[in-house]
């Protein structure tokens, strides 16, 4: 009796969320990244940084509570300027760019030992300023974990610094987006990594970027 009332009761919160869309940003096409060729010799990448620059108290768009996502209202950005060295973004980067056979740069072997250099690296930071996003905040039932789900749009500045000429020596502006369509807590939410994701295929997929990156041997196209 008491699974069957789980059930019934699941079924009306699934029901009530249907019911209560949160509203969708407008989405950007994902690009169609083309691989670099496994003999390419290319410039090692290293993602140096991933900076949310966002004016504190900017609208983004509407917030939703509870799970059945009801009780509309503006939301609002809270945070100051944050700066990821490490983490998410910089896994997703690498599964990124590997998944399209661009070089990541070699790690160290050491605790104590620093990253392998060619002098030929490049670093590559991105400022994000969010321009849109929609949510719903809520908790699961038995243990009150904060979960969430929604949808964001991200404008994406980059820049790439060259080790060798120790200078900025590229910059780009890409749009992308994200949606997370169920429930995740916050440890695991990924609408801002898979948008984060999908501006790194724009960059990738840059023809600009791909030649500075790329060493073209004479008479061959190295894509």
């Amino acid at each position: 009796m008491r699974s069957r009332l789980l059930l019934v009761l699941s079924y009306f919160v699934l029901q009530g969320c249907a019911s209560n869309p949160i509203p969708m940003v407008s989405q950007v096409p994902v690009p169609d990244v083309i691989a670099l060729r496994p003999d390419v010799q290319s410039r090692p990448l290293i993602l140096d940084r991933v900076v949310f620059d966002v004016p504190k108290g900017k609208v983004l768009g509407e917030k939703r509570q509870g799970n059945l996502c009801v009780n509309p209202a503006p939301l609002i950005w809270e945070e100051e300027i944050l700066e990821f060295n490490r983490g998410a973004y910089h896994r997703e980067f690498e599964k990124i760019a590997k998944q399209y056979n661009f070089r990541l740069a070699e790690k160290p072997t050491s605790l104590f030992g620093s990253a392998i250099s060619t002098g030929n690296e490049l670093l590559i930071a991105a400022r994000i300023v969010v321009t849109n996003q929609n949510a719903c905040f809520a908790s699961t039932f038995n243990v009150h974990i904060p979960v969430r789900k929604g949808n964001v749009r991200f404008l994406v500045h980059w820049e790439i610094f060259s080790v060798a000429e120790k200078k900025v020596v590229f910059a780009l502006e890409n749009e992308s987006s994200g949606v997370l369509e169920n429930f995740k807590p916050f440890s695991e939410d990924s609408y801002y990594t898979q948008a984060f994701g999908n501006s790194v295929r724009g960059l990738l997929n840059d023809q600009d970027f791909r030649t500075l990156v790329i060493f073209t041997p004479i008479g061959k196209d190295a894509t």
